[in-house]
Formats: structure tokens, sequence, C-alpha cells
């Protein structure tokens, strides 16, 4: 009876510590309206893609193929791009991922964005995701406009990340 009453008390304790972990806000980004700190990506090739051109504007997604939220949105963002083809926006797809792994999903699920490899340690010692997915919207200058950290499993929720990127897209365009 002893014993019980401590697993009782001890399930009641975590539960109501996980569920007030939860509910905390997330941080501010850090890199937020601040130039961030990466200017160049590697290629799953080895080939370094110098970022922050005049004119171009820079969708970042940062993901890996055994998150949910991060594969529900695959087709959103691929819409995303295929309605901006025309204009100079890049769309880079970040992973931690081998290539092995990339390969593999890339065959299952189409994911039409550049594709590069940063290790996660990197990601985490910048500051550079918040959960995954993440996606940064970067002005031509390197500096972050829009962040959107975590995502839906759902894959017709997952579809908010289109609407929220394109609002997002269409109005730092428009200040060009």
């Amino acid at each position: 009876m002893k014993y019980s009453n401590y697993l009782l008390g001890f399930i009641c304790f975590t539960s109501i510590s996980f569920a007030q972990s939860t509910m905390r806000e997330a941080p501010d980004y850090p890199w937020m309206n601040q130039k961030i700190p990466i200017d160049r990506f590697i290629s799953f090739q080895g080939d370094t893609s110098l970022l922050f051109q005049a004119d171009t504007v820079y969708l970042l997604s940062f993901w890996y193929s055994s998150c949910p939220p991060c594969l529900a949105e695959i087709p959103a963002l691929n819409e995303l791009k295929e309605d901006f083809k025309d204009q100079k926006i890049r769309f880079l797809a970040i992973t931690f991922d081998s290539q092995e792994e990339l390969s593999q999903l890339l065959a299952m699920q189409p994911f039409d964005f550049e594709h590069f490899q940063m290790d996660r340690n990197l990601i985490n010692q910048n500051q550079l995701a918040f959960g995954y997915p993440t996606n940064l919207l970067l002005d031509a200058n390197g500096i972050v406009r829009y962040q959107k950290s975590g995502g839906h499993t759902d894959p017709e929720k997952a579809w908010e990340i289109y609407d929220l990127m394109r609002e997002e897209i269409d109005k730092l365009m428009s200040e060009r």
C-alpha cells in the first residue's frame, strides 16, 4: 500500500511537471531582425554555396528525415517554391542527416529545395533551430525577417506553413 501511494504521487508529480514544461513559451529567436551567423552552406557533394546575394531572398528550412512535422510540411513547401519559381528567392533545406538518409527520403518524398548538410552541434551552438522544423525567411543581407519553429503531423494542418510563409515572402518582396 505504501509503495502504491509513492507510485501514485510520483505519477501525479511527473505528469504535472511535464504539462508545465510543455506549456512554456518558446524563447525568442536570437537572430530575429539580425544577421544570421552563417554565410555559406556545404552541399552533399562538397560544394560551397555562398549566401546573401543582392536582391535575393532566402527561405531556410531546418529539418531532418525522421521528423514527422518536417515531412508533413514538405508538400506545402514544394508548392511555395513552385509559386515563386520566377522570382529572386532561394529555397534551402538544411539537415544533419547523412547523404544516404537524405537520398532514401528523396526517393520516396520529393523535396524540391537545394539541400545542404550541417552538423547538428553547429546548428545548436549557433541557435539556428528552436525545434524542428524551423523555417527562416532572410532578406538579401542575411537578416532574419521571419521565423517559425515547430509544425503539425496532420497533413492538412501542415499546410499552415504555406500561408504563413507566403504572406511573409509577399511582404518582404514588396519592400524591395
